[in-house]
């Protein structure tokens, strides 16, 4: 199971809730005690805009505009703003139980220019739950697989072809 942020928490909760489905976990820049989103409560941006430059004017999240486009009605996105805020705010708390839960072998990225997982962190998930290995990645941010895509296709090929 591979997930990168609230992906990797559904990662890990799904291998400690349902172990029988999992053999190995890759969890790319996710916590086991998530903070409050900075962004959490803060979309005023309308639903669509009348152009690709107003959209950016008012978003400037890049990972948000990768999933911009356009159809009959403007500019928009291929996602509920008002969802994302609820997932945002359900992800919230602690997970720790989760992510010390079950043996499976995890691989832990994180990267080292991250907004959302600290490196002591990301240390300290390593270290307390065993079969857990940390690859960090200096220069990458929250988005491994796009601010370092050869490392993390690396990390991960190796980490799926060890025998289980």
């Amino acid at each position: 199971m591979l997930g990168h942020s609230l992906g990797g928490v559904n990662a890990y909760q799904l291998a400690a809730r349902r172990p029988e489905l999992v053999r190995a976990v890759v969890v790319e820049d996710a916590p086991a005690d998530v903070p409050p989103h900075p962004d959490a409560g803060s979309w005023t941006a309308p639903r669509r805009f009348p152009s690709l430059q107003a959209l950016r004017e008012q978003v400037d999240d890049p990972y948000l505009l990768e999933s911009a486009f356009e159809d009959d009605e403007g500019w928009g996105f291929r996602f509920d703003p008002a969802r994302l805020e609820r997932s945002r705010h359900l992800l919230t708390g602690d997970h720790w139980a989760d992510w010390l839960a079950g043996d499976h072998p995890v691989l832990l990225l994180h990267g080292r220019e991250s907004t959302r997982l600290a490196t002591a962190h990301a240390r300290e998930m390593a270290r307390r739950r065993p079969e857990t290995r940390l690859v960090e990645f200096p220069g990458a941010g929250h988005t491994i697989h796009d601010d370092d895509p050869e490392g993390f296709a690396v990390a991960v090929t190796s980490f799926l072809a060890e025998p289980r």
